[in-house]
């Protein structure tokens, strides 16, 4: 059993321990829409190319599958990190929230990844909530989370239209732009529990995982980056951070 740590408040403590799976590894290939499930009763898995200005809309057609939080291959220290979802004028901080009060989730390896602050530019221009570095200075590999409360000044996302979503979060992040105007992309939809996920791979000379998704009203986003030398070796590591990322109902909204 994978041993698992939680932070908040810059402190760690031990969550109790759940069955989790493997996800699927996407198929890698040139602007590709992978249908793909897990379940028992899957659909069988099909693929087609698609034009670059189609893949976002074929995303909202690939089928639904269901998974738990991935399993991390090595038996190492993992910490699941509780993001708080901070209004805009809320940055700088470090380690998160606590448990009861977190609007997201996600998993890294705890030796491989540390957590920088958020400064008043990427949570102004971009929604960053938070960004973890590689510890590695030579890998220069980054997770951040992104999260924006309004959609045009309507008041919320309110929709789960693919190409509304990654343009939401896209607008701001010129490096994310170039790997998407220039890299091969591939995309998938998939359920779990009552959220939707939409998840892209982008490789190129910078390479993407990503995951977005919409939960009352508010749109969430993990990223992770890494340059072409690392990406390959670390991808199913990489992809499994991705995978794990998970939004939390809170009753109080803001």
């Amino acid at each position: 059993m994978l041993a698992t740590k939680a932070v908040f408040l810059g402190q760690c403590v031990q969550p109790s321990a759940r069955r989790t799976t493997s996800a699927v590894p996407l198929a890698r290939a040139r602007a590709t829409a992978v249908v793909s499930c897990t379940s028992e009763n899957a659909l069988p898995v099909s693929s087609h190319k698609i034009q670059r200005r189609d893949v976002l809309s074929l995303a909202a057609a690939a089928a639904i599958a269901t998974s738990a939080p991935p399993v991390f291959a090595e038996e190492r220290d993992t910490i699941t990190f509780y993001g708080a979802a901070n209004p805009p004028a809320s940055y700088g901080g470090i380690g998160g929230t606590a448990p009861d009060k977190a609007r997201y989730t996600f998993q890294y390896p705890a030796d491989e990844f540390k957590e920088l602050a958020v400064s008043k530019v990427e949570k102004g221009a971009n929604g960053t909530d938070t960004k973890f570095v590689s510890t590695a200075r030579a890998k220069k590999q980054q997770i951040y989370v992104v999260t924006l409360a309004n959609e045009g000044g309507s008041g919320g996302f309110k929709s789960m239209d693919a190409d509304r979503l990654l343009e939401g979060v896209s607008g701001s992040d010129y490096v994310f732009q170039d790997a998407l105007n220039l890299g091969e992309i591939t995309s998938s939809k998939r359920q779990v529990d009552d959220d939707t996920f939409f998840d892209y791979t982008i490789e190129g000379a910078d390479n993407f995982l990503m995951s977005i998704t919409t939960r009352q009203g508010r749109l969430f986003a993990i990223f992770v980056n890494s340059p072409l030398k690392n990406f390959k070796e670390d991808r199913a590591a990489l992809e499994k951070i991705r995978d794990s990322f998970r939004t939390i109902e809170v009753d109080v909204l803001y």
